[in-house]
């Protein structure tokens, strides 16, 4: 009788044995699928920053253009149109 319980030991460790081979053979498997997620999401972070880096340097440059617009536009009103106002009011 404690030889048959002694070989239903050994079949119980067998079988947990091929079952812990399993869990390790996912565990790796998920292993491998979580570090390529991590990788894209990387990937995808990188390109958003970049992304986002471009645009905030494409509107730096918009807001400067505009400001040198408006700059002239505000030095040729207080500057250069007194002076061809008067030169007009001069041969009228």
């Amino acid at each position: 009788m404690s030889e048959d319980r002694l070989a239903r030991v050994e079949a119980s460790i067998i079988e947990l044995r091929e079952r812990m081979g399993r869990v390790e053979g996912r565990l790796e498997e998920l292993s491998k699928r979580i570090d390529d997620i991590n990788h894209g999401l990387s990937e995808r972070i990188e390109d958003v920053n970049y992304s986002l880096s471009k645009r905030i340097d494409d509107l730096h440059k918009t807001v400067t253009a505009w400001f040198t617009v408006i700059t002239i536009l505000m030095v040729f009103l207080t500057a250069i149109l007194p002076l061809i106002l008067r030169y007009l009011h001069m041969y009228s």
